[in-house]
């Protein structure tokens, strides 16, 4: 075994993409067929399929405030569909990110 090597079975983190935000690495869908989150219109079991990975997520904040910081107008995230986030746009209003609290691409 090489110095750096982990010791038994510990598999060492992968290393961050660049240009792509450290909690995406995390993220439940990471690997996942990227078609689920971007069901078309009235496919709702499709869309209910993305939820449901979204909803055990652990990154689930970061991704949806990143989402609404891009201004994302397609596919599921954060477990919101587009129309979700307008909804939640209009209630909450231009400071989400900042009132959900959560690190963004630029955090």
């Amino acid at each position: 075994m090489a110095v750096d090597d982990p010791p038994g079975d510990v598999e060492p983190a992968p290393p961050e993409t660049p240009g792509r935000p450290p909690w995406r690495d995390h993220a439940a869908c990471l690997g996942a067929d990227p078609e689920l989150f971007y069901a078309r219109t009235g496919d709702l079991l499709t869309i209910r399929a993305a939820q449901a990975v979204c909803a055990g997520c652990e990154v689930r904040a970061e991704c949806l405030a990143d989402a609404l910081a891009r201004g994302e107008k397609f596919g599921v995230w954060g477990g919101l569909t587009p129309g979700d986030r307008r909804r939640l746009r209009r209630q909450l209003g231009a400071s989400l990110p900042d009132r959900l609290g959560c690190e963004t691409m630029t955090g």
